[in-house]
């Protein structure tokens, strides 16, 4: 596996647990190595990671490798990625039955963007600050670039 490969693998890994809402801890490092060095060794058999109820599992194409316990994440969808994309799962199906049914692919730019602001508030909060943010100057920007542009 080249070293762009790993790299990729390695920034999908990041993202999904920023989404998933993991803390950026000392755990969370020793977790993402693990899964980046077992996804790229596994590369062949469709590796992926599924997020549900504070677990994270490790697949390798059906069959369940790890089941990483009590993370202490804070999200509440079910999410997978297979170190290429990042998914929505229909929740009832995998909750049921462990069935991985893709209900839409995520815009990761956009759920990791509100992850990390959801954990930059979090941050905010505990430390005392507190700070306010206005984005009607953004959709005002958009309104009038779309009404000029016809």
């Amino acid at each position: 596996m080249s070293s762009k490969d790993l790299e990729k693998i390695a920034a999908n890994v990041e993202r999904f647990m920023n989404l998933v809402g993991m803390p950026d801890d000392k755990k969370r490092v020793q977790i993402e190595e693990e899964l980046v060095g077992r996804m790229a060794a596994s590369a062949d058999k469709k590796p992926s990671l599924v997020y549900a109820q504070d677990h994270l599992y490790l697949y390798n194409g059906k069959t369940l490798v790890k089941d990483y316990p009590g993370l202490g994440a804070s999200g509440d969808r079910v999410l997978q990625c297979d170190a290429k994309k990042i998914s929505i799962l229909d929740r009832q199906a995998f909750l049921n039955n462990k069935t991985i049914l893709i209900t839409g692919a995520v815009a990761a730019t956009a759920l990791a963007g509100a992850a990390l602001a959801d954990a930059e508030q979090r941050k905010r909060q505990s430390s005392g600050e507190v700070s306010y943010s206005n984005n009607n100057n953004n959709n005002n920007n958009n309104n009038n670039n779309n009404n000029n542009n016809g």
